[in-house]
């Protein structure tokens, strides 16, 4: 499952990762410069939250509460960054910020349940699954979100997908 849960979220991160500028330039409007610092945001805040979420996993919630808490911050998320375009720039910041202390910081807690849960023998196994389902999420997604945005001319489809996937997760 933690794996299921990894190839969602590198699903989500590498979009937004990918395309979060060129839709903060094409779509909002802003500058190059500006819409390149919505993801340094992100991954400025993420830095304090990976440490945060390792922590509040380790000593004040079982890790799969924090992965589920986690995954419904990633949904507000992506709901704030898809609704930028119709509601305003600060939406796309509050999303940025929001990704930075959900999504972009789940490896933090799934790395805390691997050397919790599994057996020390297992675990560089474990690691190794997980994080290569995370990656095959990461590489898919942005080619696949790329070919939405060419094929309709908008991002409304690959958004609504990226929130999917979240609420998967």
């Amino acid at each position: 499952r933690l794996s299921a849960y990894a190839f969602l979220m590198g699903t989500g991160v590498a979009t937004f990762g990918a395309y979060l500028p060129l839709y903060a330039r094409e779509s909002l409007g802003l500058s190059v410069s500006v819409a390149g610092s919505t993801v340094a945001l992100s991954g400025l805040i993420g830095i304090g939250a990976r440490i945060a979420w390792g922590r509040a996993a380790e000593h004040h919630m079982s890790t799969p509460a924090a992965l589920a808490i986690i995954g419904a911050g990633s949904v507000l998320a992506q709901a704030a960054i898809w609704a930028a375009d119709s509601f305003g720039t600060p939406l796309l910041w509050i999303g940025s910020l929001l990704i930075g202390v959900s999504a972009g910081s789940w490896n933090a807690v799934g790395m805390l349940e691997i050397v919790k849960g599994m057996d020390v023998s297992a675990a560089g196994r474990a690691s190794g699954a997980v994080l290569l389902a995370f990656y095959a999420g990461y590489v898919v997604s942005p080619i696949a979100f790329g070919y939405s945005v060419d094929r309709t001319g908008s991002y409304d489809f690959g958004w609504g997908a990226v929130l999917a996937i979240y609420c998967l997760a």
